[in-house]
């Protein structure tokens, strides 16, 4: 009698929980230009402190560095 009254809490509970915490969806806020990439992506990376993502292109090896703040690609290269 114990057990079927834990699992109906915890089948009433449950859902309950769920549904405060979900998670909104992704939203698109903007698409910018990376210039001469050939080939695919390879790996991204996040500089959080100043808004920037790298992302490194496995068709010419190089790595782009995009500015989130301005929204630009500022520079594509090959490394070093």
């Amino acid at each position: 009698m114990l057990r079927w009254a834990i699992r109906l809490a915890a089948s009433v509970i449950w859902p309950a929980t769920m549904a405060q915490t979900a998670i909104p969806p992704l939203i698109l806020e903007a698409k910018i230009p990376l210039g001469q990439v050939s080939g695919r992506i390879d790996h991204l990376g996040i500089d959080v402190k100043r808004q920037r993502l790298l992302v490194a292109g496995l068709g010419n090896n190089s790595v782009g560095v995009v500015d989130l703040a301005a929204g630009k690609a500022h520079s594509v290269g090959s490394p070093v």
